[in-house]
């Protein structure tokens, strides 16, 4: 599945990001209230994983990267 580490790499916090803008495709489809709800569990894990890790994802699409790295 993946190599354990002390800390996620960017590269991987990418596809997390991509993942995460995949799940706003399902925003016009019809689905079940329980597909529904798990379906938005599964995106607010991945944007909790993607903000630990110091980024955010974009959402602009005049930017072509798929993270913003967070301020400290």
């Amino acid at each position: 599945m993946s190599i354990i580490s002390e800390k996620t790499e960017p590269k991987a916090i990418v596809i997390l990001a991509r993942m995460v803008k995949q799940f706003e495709k399902l925003n016009y489809l019809e689905m079940t209230k329980q597909d529904n709800a798990e379906i938005w569990i599964a995106r607010k894990v991945l944007q909790g994983i993607i903000t630990a890790n110091g980024y955010k994802v974009n959402h602009d699409r005049t930017i072509p990267r798929s993270i913003i790295k967070l301020k400290k």
